[in-house]
């Protein structure tokens, strides 16, 4: 009789990194720790600094592998998404899986590729 359940608020599992010009914030990026090995990143960034996006996203993947213990990045890109894609490729990820159905915009199930690079790869 002694069982009970009790709430509590997990520690966050989400680190925000923010991407800079000047004095002005452009854009961050969202990492969300999956396991103690593999972070998921988002991206997200104003329109304006799109050409500079891939130094961030090639700058925090050195920075990841620097100032954490993660040994892998992913990233989930839509299959109607081509320009994010090759931002992940050109940032330096890899295709490495493909998940059908599994992302909804404006009503419509689509496909995402599956990008990650590991910590021995940027060695």
């Amino acid at each position: 009789d002694d069982e009970e359940l009790i709430d509590f608020e997990f520690p966050s599992s989400f680190l925000y990194v923010i991407g800079r010009v000047g004095d002005e914030d452009v854009g961050f990026f969202m990492l969300q720790k999956l396991n103690m090995v593999c972070v998921e990143v988002h991206t997200i960034f104003h329109p304006k600094v799109f050409g500079s996006v891939i130094k961030f996203s090639t700058q925090l993947i050195e920075w990841v592998f620097k100032n954490t213990e993660f040994e892998k990045i992913i990233t989930y890109v839509p299959d109607d998404n081509p320009k994010a894609k090759r931002l992940a490729e050109r940032s330096g990820m890899k295709v490495e899986g493909f998940i059908t159905k599994s992302f909804r915009r404006n009503g419509k199930n689509i496909d995402q590729y599956v990008l990650g690079v590991s910590k021995c790869q940027q060695s």
